[in-house]
């Protein structure tokens, strides 16, 4: 009754009939349903809290561990995460959903020989898995192996031909190898998508400037700048520099000004948050700021 009413999506008495299940016979099915309930309802702590409960009378169940902790990993709490997985994968060796979500934890931390070697034994069991051929071919990204990026990422796109994500990577990975018009392409497919993401259209912005069109280069920018505002899915900084940039090399020099200074503004706000990224941009701004400087002494252009 209780998965009947989650298929017909009311999620009260579905949590309800559950409730009951769980008194007449303890069962993981059950917990995992309850689960999913909250997961439903976008309550990650709350699905975090019955997976708890599920593994106090479950302890070596493996897939009960393995969903807790992608759970905590979604929760931002990596070392919980790790430890959750690695009980999982200390009772089944082969669970899949423990060895890649350790593997994607790895991969968050720049480890990409020891993600790739999870993934290479996932694939034994779910070959024909989208996330998976995406995850691999963004390890070869992060690895500078683009070639191998790009296969395994066209794999992915051949097996999930909709997933925005996918198209998104091919398109960044594409702007890498300065293969900007295949950038475009997948870019544009990707924003067809999925057309709320400030991201898709900065590097859309990025492909076209290099495509020597700077009018739609721009309308990618604003376009970007205004998404961010309603969802900031980029950073703000980075996106007025490519900005800047973008324009500079098209010689609009007092355009790319005041880009610059609108990016000027947010480096200072944050400036004390990222010492090693901060100082590389601001050598890059000020390598900016210098050739605005000396366009400007050589009377080629006006700056206020």
């Amino acid at each position: 009754m209780g998965l009947c009413y989650l298929y017909m999506k009311d999620l009260t008495k579905a949590k309800e009939h559950m409730n009951l299940s769980l008194q007449a016979r303890v069962s993981h099915e059950a917990f995992q349903v309850l689960a999913q309930i909250a997961l439903t309802r976008d309550s990650i702590q709350e699905a975090i809290s019955v997976y708890e409960k599920a593994v106090k009378i479950f302890p070596e169940h493996a897939d009960l561990m393995s969903h807790l902790g992608v759970l905590y990993m979604k929760s931002g709490k990596d070392a919980i995460s790790f430890s959750k997985l690695s009980t999982a994968l200390a009772f089944d060796p082969n669970n899949c959903k423990a060895i890649v979500a350790t593997a994607s934890m790895m991969q968050t931390h720049e480890d990409y020989d020891y993600a790739l070697g999870k993934y290479k034994v996932a694939t034994q069991s779910i070959p024909d898995s989208s996330s998976l051929w995406n995850n691999i071919g963004m390890c070869y990204f992060g690895k500078k192996k683009y070639v191998a990026a790009i296969s395994c990422l066209k794999r992915a796109n051949y097996l999930s031909a909709f997933d925005w994500k996918i198209l998104h990577n091919l398109g960044l990975v594409h702007l890498h190898m300065q293969q900007y018009a295949s950038a475009f392409q997948f870019l544009t497919a990707a924003i067809n998508l999925k057309p709320d993401q400030s991201h898709n259209f900065m590097l859309l912005a990025i492909a076209i400037s290099h495509l020597d069109d700077v009018e739609h280069a721009r309308q990618a920018y604003e376009q970007a700048l205004k998404l961010n505002k309603l969802n900031a899915t980029t950073d703000s900084f980075k996106l007025y520099l490519n900005y800047a940039v973008s324009l500079f090399n098209h010689k609009l020099y007092s355009e790319s000004h005041l880009k610059l200074l609108e990016a000027s503004k947010i480096f200072e706000r944050y400036a004390a948050k990222a010492e090693e990224d901060v100082s590389l941009s601001y050598n890059f701004i000020f390598f900016l700021k210098f050739n605005f400087d000396e366009h400007n002494l050589k009377g080629n252009g006006s700056l206020q």
